[in-house]
């Protein structure tokens, strides 16, 4: 990552970012790369809005890695997205959306500039939230701490996010067939903050039918008591006319007696019509507290159901970031196989190499028998060497004796020719004078002598030259040279045959020399390099080897079947919890199911809740399997991954095997040929076989090429493998963590301890709904018993005053204080 800007040298806006995080931070933000993790924004927004930013589990720093440091940016920008889609309009457009991998920059490439602009989005839309938020005078009182300049930048900014996402306008219109998960997420808000409305006005409107319930009960009380003081009236004037027993008193006493008992009568239908709509009013009552209930209901499995939105979507994009790691080892899987095949065929090459090494260590065991013949052969060739170079020597000298006399013999000739010319010149005048001289002899004198002159080739000798005649040279001689030099020639060129036949020896010489050198180096080379193969396999078998290590790997193949046995136990505790609920939620459709009311109503009332009952838990069950299958269908999904983990960390070890053994195979063929160099290290072998062991020597150096290539390929390949099973160890934990697994224990664990909470909150319920129904009835039968005696009653009276008798008292006091009454 780049290195760390002072302020100063940063935009003046982003400057005035900075200078408020630090007063709004425990610790000071100096530069951009304080940012990159989030840890400070997410600080800050789960103080504004702890609602929607809940505080991290664990705070990062910049010694963690750096995947997990921007997977928290990333999720700390899309918990800042959807807190602008719940309130309006969501970062969508390119000028509100920030290029977080150039924010964080992992390598340090990226231009300043370009960096400061995509901080400068994500800041706008922190300060945003952090002035909107639940708790946002900090944040108001942090910018009103600033400087001026610095204040105006960051009103500024403000009014930029208040213009660009204003308040959303809520509306019912909509395609329910479009609707996507965070529609129905925001739908569920919706719907939530409506039944908590709803539920609000039904609490108020309660209250006040609950008043008027209370004020008809008290002028229920008044009625009571003033048709008890009536009653008591009237047994008084009866008293009174019994004594009197007077005509026109009892007249008077009689009308004032239909009088009162118009006004029982009036006050009884009052209380009548008071008592039934006190009824009607509790069962508006009723009614209104069983609809509380229900949208009480409604309301925890909203909320519930948004939790389990949130989780499952986290979920979904860990098995994202899963199946992408996987895609990858899915690449390196065809990768590794091409590299296998390329193996495969090095392996038959190597193969039929073995096999020729085998023809060679067979022919040199047969060569090995002939040894002290060898030996007497190699000293004939030393002695032939020196010979050889002895004559080398000598025929240099005679090389340069014959271009002498080759020189010498061409000025000879040349110059032979020049006196052939002038000896036929002197010839020609010879003649001449000769023929003049006998010419003067004839005529001079009338007999000749008889005697001819003396020819030079007389005796059938070839004419010599005036050179030879003056220098006493004669033919013979000149022919016994001439054969001498020929025989010279001829030695000399036997000596020139002898000669190259010792230079191709001394050239092959140089070339098995040479060869010997370099398969010297090569096999030192080869040795350094089993020397540190065989280091690293004592490391490996000493558990030093690292990720690399056989153990190693055992060790972490053996912690992850005990994760998966883990896991298979929370499984089926967690299906035992989903059947417990199950249980739960038949025992409560049973307890609601048995209630029993005395009235039409009231079973009609309760058929009404039983139908509604049952269609919520027919839609909680669909919604049920609908998530099992969600969750079914992701742990199979898990269980592929580990499955093609456990594969590819089994290839690795085999592919590992490999390498050691074809290790091992090419420092004992490297042996070998070794030693069969220095076997037939200065002996004569046929053309054929110098031959065919050049070109096996060249086959060789090639192969080892190109096993030098495959084995840099297959360490790449390798180290390749191994950082992306680091990093997917690394993603899958979720955090650094030598236990690996951690992350999903801890979520299988707090999801189980969601549903116990789910479960003891719907045992709770049920209890407090059971304590609910079983208050109702008793009210109700308490009513109904009130209401029936005093129908009792008034049926009483009005046969009473219907047959002119007296109302006779039911219950015992009253009889006997009639008895007391009439007896006084």
């Amino acid at each position: 990552m780049a290195d760390d800007i002072p302020e100063e040298a940063y935009d003046p806006e982003l400057s005035a970012f900075l200078a408020w995080l630090t007063s709004l931070s425990p610790a000071p933000v100096p530069s951009l790369s304080a940012l990159t993790d989030g840890s400070v924004l997410l600080h800050l927004l789960s103080r504004a809005s702890p609602a929607h930013f809940p505080p991290p589990a664990r705070t990062l720093s910049p010694n963690d890695p750096w995947p997990l440091r921007l997977t928290q940016l990333k999720a700390l920008y899309r918990r800042v997205s959807q807190w602008y889609a719940e309130r309006g309009t969501p970062p969508a457009s390119e000028g509100w959306t920030p290029d977080l991998q150039l924010l964080f920059d992992a390598e340090g490439k990226a231009p300043q500039a370009a960096r400061e602009g995509e901080a400068l989005k994500l800041l706008r839309l922190v300060i945003g939230v952090a002035v909107q938020g639940e708790d946002k005078e900090e944040a108001i009182a942090a910018i009103r701490g600033l400087g001026t300049g610095q204040q105006t930048r960051l009103m500024q900014a403000i009014e930029q996010v208040m213009r660009a996402f204003p308040p959303r306008v809520e509306t019912e219109e909509g395609d329910a067939s479009m609707m996507t998960d965070d529609d129905h997420y925001y739908q569920i808000q919706s719907a939530r903050s409506r039944l908590q409305s709803e539920n609000t006005s039904l609490l108020s409107a309660r209250a006040a039918l609950q008043a008027q319930v209370e004020a008809l009960q008290a002028a229920a009380g008044d009625l009571q008591a003033e048709r008890d003081d009536a009653l008591a009236l009237a047994r008084e004037l009866r008293a009174q006319a019994e004594e009197r027993r007077g005509e026109k008193q009892e007249a008077g006493l009689r009308g004032e007696i239909d009088r009162l008992k118009d006004e029982l009568r009036k006050s009884e239908d009052n209380l009548s019509s008071a008592e039934a709509t006190l009824a009607r009013q509790e069962r508006e009552l009723s009614e209104l507290t069983r609809r509380t209930s229900d949208l009480q209901v409604q309301a925890e499995e909203a909320a519930r159901l948004k939790d389990q939105v949130d989780e499952w979507r986290h979920t979904a994009e860990r098995y994202q970031k899963n199946e992408n790691v996987i895609e990858k080892y899915k690449r390196k899987l065809e990768e590794t196989a091409d590299l296998r095949r390329q193996i495969k065929t090095l392996t038959e090459q190597n193969t039929q190499l073995v096999n020729t090494n085998s023809q060679l260590e067979t022919q040199s065991s047969k060569s090995a028998n002939v040894k002290p013949l060898l030996d007497a052969y190699k000293q004939q060739i030393s002695e032939l060497e020196a010979k050889a170079s002895a004559r080398g020597a000598e025929m240099e000298g005679l090389r340069l004796r014959l271009e002498d006399e080759r020189r010498a013999r061409g000025e000879v000739d040349r110059l032979r020719e020049a006196e052939r010319r002038e000896a036929e010149g002197y010839a020609e005048r010879v003649r001449e004078m000769e023929s003049g001289r006998g010419r003067k002899l004839t005529n001079g004198s009338g007999s000749g002598s008889g005697e001819e002159p003396h020819s030079p080739g007389a005796e059938g000798e070839e004419p010599l030259t005036l050179d030879d005649a003056l220098s006493g040279t004669t033919m013979t001689d000149l022919k016994l040279r001439i054969r001498a030099l020929e025989r010279e020639l001829l030695d000399a060129q036997d000596a020139n045959g002898t000669a190259s036949r010792v230079l191709v020896l001394e050239n092959l010489l140089e070339d098995a020399n040479r060869l010997k050198a370099r398969y010297e180096k090569e096999y030192l080379a080869s040795h350094r390099e089993a020397l540190v193969l065989k280091r690293e396999v004592e490391e490996i078998r000493a558990g030093r080897g690292g990720a690399e290590s056989g153990e190693m790997v055992i060790a972490l193949r053996k912690r992850l079947n005990e994760v998966v046995d883990e896991l298979d136990g929370l499984k089926k505790r967690f299906e035992q919890q989903g059947v417990e609920l199950d249980a739960s939620s038949r025992e409560l459709t049973i307890a609601r199911s048995d209630l029993n009311l005395v009235n039409k109503d009231q079973l009609e009332i309760l058929a009404s809740l039983r139908a509604s009952v049952s269609s919520d838990n027919a839609g909680l069950s669909s919604e049920l399997d609908r998530v099992k299958q969600v969750e079914k269908d992701l742990r199979e999904k898990n269980r592929m991954q580990m499955e093609q983990v456990n594969t590819l960390l089994m290839e690795k070890i085999e592919l590992q095997g490999e390498g050691i053994g074809q290790r091992e195979a090419m420092l004992r063929r490297e042996r070998d040929i070794g030693d069969l160099r220095a076997s037939i290290a200065g002996k004569d072998l046929p053309e054929d076989t110098k031959k065919r062991l050049i070109e096996l020597a060249d086959e060789n150096a090639r192969l080892k090429e190109e096993a030098k290539a495959e084995r840099q390929k297959l360490i790449k390949a390798r180290q390749f493998i191994k950082e992306q099973d680091e990093l997917f160890n690394k993603q899958h934990a979720g955090k650094v963590d030598p236990n690996t697994f951690t992350e999903a224990e801890h979520a299988y664990k707090a999801q189980i301890q969601s549903l116990e909470d789910k479960i003891a909150l719907l045992k709770r319920t049920i209890k407090e709904n059971a304590a609910a129904y079983d208050r109702e009835k008793q009210q109700l039968q308490s009513s109904f018993r009130v209401l029936g005696s005093q129908q009792r009653q008034t049926q009483l009276r009005s046969a009473a005053s219907r047959n002119g008798a007296r109302l006779q008292p039911q219950s015992w006091l009253a009889q006997q204080r009639e008895t007391v009454r009439f007896g006084e």
